[in-house]
């Protein structure tokens, strides 16, 4: 029966990404199966329900953070802060940001499911992928340089935003906050609502925006006529954090599902067998992958992975660097998963510009490597004794 039912979630999702239709449609109806299976295991609706509720109260700081990353977003835009620093402090991008970034919703995730300190896995974290980035450095350095060069159109990007903006160091205070705060190590929460409070404040006595517009500003996000500006900052708001909210909610409510019912047990005693014959980071790799190919999210991706592999890891901090390692990197390189498919999409590129995302590859196939060193001198350390 449980592999029935995982077998019916994921016709869902692969019925979703061949409509091409939200992959929100898929785990609304995912959540409907998990509840049937529920019941079919004599469990009350009721009782479901506050497994559904369990599971989404794990993650409701995430939720917090959403609201004041959605506020935060429309604010900078309104500042006239450019793509490059809102996407660097926010969303901390797909590839070394993403797992770095005491604002990024994927390391405060893993913090948050495995009970660790999220300045402490940034710390161990950027120790593991320092050979990675510079390998992926040099990889982008070199295809530059052999790459054609061509003459473009150059845009005077201070002449385009000065016309709309007033622009400064002022400006740049939200971000510098978020650095600095973060770098003390002060509350995450506390970091964002410093930066949205400064942000509001430079927009209305900086840009001069009319105080009426802020609260639309701050839910409806940032929209402004000029079809250049547009492009580039047009968006943000809390309306533009609700489905990605909806996904981590739904995901949440699968995890308290599965663990009240035991949907997963048995494919936890097995995941726990191949651990003790190899390794506990190749153990969470494989399962990553494979998560990642049904989830079609990363929030998924990595809840699935961390409720599956929780025990192969006694170590917390350990494994909550392995799952920065793997799930969190590994999800946006499957073709039909959203957490590739939508940042491709906002800047116009194919899908096949994954074949060239070299980090994404790179940092788990070099811990697979560092790991598998590792445990053979173990191995021949415990031999010599």
């Amino acid at each position: 029966m449980e592999i029935f039912t995982i077998l019916l979630f994921s016709a869902a999702l692969i019925g979703c990404v061949a409509a091409q239709i939200s992959v929100l449609y898929a785990l609304v109806a995912g959540y409907l199966i998990f509840c049937a299976y529920a019941l079919f295991k004599k469990y009350t609706a009721a009782q479901i329900l506050k497994m559904s509720l369990d599971g989404i109260r794990t993650i409701r700081n995430i939720l917090i953070i959403f609201v004041l990353i959605g506020m935060l977003t429309a604010l900078w835009r309104a500042m006239g802060v450019s793509e490059f620093f809102t996407g660097g402090a926010i969303l901390s991008g797909i590839f070394f940001g993403d797992r770095c970034s005491p604002v990024s919703t994927s390391a405060l995730l893993v913090a948050e499911l495995t009970g660790t300190d999220v300045f402490q896995n940034i710390r161990r974290m950027l120790r593991t992928a320092a050979v990675p980035f510079a390998v992926t450095c040099a990889v982008y350095l070199a295809a530059g340089f052999a790459a054609p060069q061509t003459a473009g159109q150059s845009v005077d990007m201070q002449s385009l935003f000065s016309e709309s903006f007033r622009l400064g160091w002022a400006a740049l205070i939200p971000a510098l906050l978020i650095l600095i705060l973060s770098l003390l190590k002060i509350d995450v929460k506390v970091t964002m609502l410093a930066s949205v409070v400064a942000a509001a404040a430079i927009c209305l006595l900086y840009q001069h925006m009319p105080l009426a517009q802020l609260p639309r500003l701050l839910v409806m996000g940032y929209h402004t006529a000029d079809a250049q500006i547009a492009s580039m900052l047009n968006g943000g708001g809390v309306r533009s954090m609700l489905n990605v909210a909806a996904i981590v909610c739904l995901s949440s409510s699968y995890a308290g599902i599965f663990a009240g019912t035991g949907l997963l047990d048995s494919l936890k005693a097995r995941v726990a067998a191949l651990g003790g014959r190899t390794s506990a980071f190749f153990v969470v790799f494989c399962v990553s992958v494979a998560a990642a190919i049904i989830a079609c999210n990363q929030t998924l991706t990595i809840m699935l992975a961390h409720q599956v592999c929780g025990t192969v890891e006694p170590d917390a901090q350990q494994f909550a660097v392995d799952l920065g390692d793997t799930a969190v990197v590994l999800a946006p390189l499957v073709p039909w998963s959203i957490a590739g498919a939508v940042p491709l999409a906002s800047i116009g590129a194919p899908t096949v510009c994954l074949a060239a995302a070299c980090y994404l590859y790179a940092l788990p196939l070099w811990q697979l490597l560092v790991r598998s060193i590792s445990a053979k001198k173990q191995a021949a350390h415990v031999l010599e004794k």
